[in-house]
């Protein structure tokens, strides 16, 4: 998702919010940066699971921000319904996250039991 926010700016931003001033598009091509910097994370953590695996919880903690924040602007009505894809689908990485971080402790023999 970052890469076409990044790259295409003025486009994703109309896709989700209608044609937009100068300022706003650009600060939508800054979240898209922030997004693919997100994409080095996942990298980081596919690499060695267990040493990276504190990065996971910043991302159930964004995934859960992008859910609330983008389902809540639909319903303001100041975005458009396409931004309930993106939330659903970050919805569903989060509790792939939540279930990742479960099997891993398990594995690890950190559940308690």
């Amino acid at each position: 998702m970052g890469g076409p926010i990044f790259f295409f700016r003025d486009w994703s931003y109309g896709l989700a919010y209608g044609a937009g001033p100068e300022a706003a598009t650009r600060f939508w091509g800054d979240f898209g940066y922030a997004v693919l910097l997100i994409g080095v994370g996942y990298l980081m953590i596919a690499r060695d699971p267990r040493r990276n695996r504190d990065i996971v919880w910043l991302g159930i903690l964004a995934k859960a921000f992008d859910v609330v924040a983008l389902t809540w602007r639909w319903h303001e009505g100041i975005a458009r319904p396409t931004v309930l894809i993106p939330a659903a689908i970050d919805g569903a990485f989060g509790i792939g996250f939540v279930v990742f971080l479960r099997a891993l402790a398990s594995e690890a023999g950190l559940t308690g039991r």
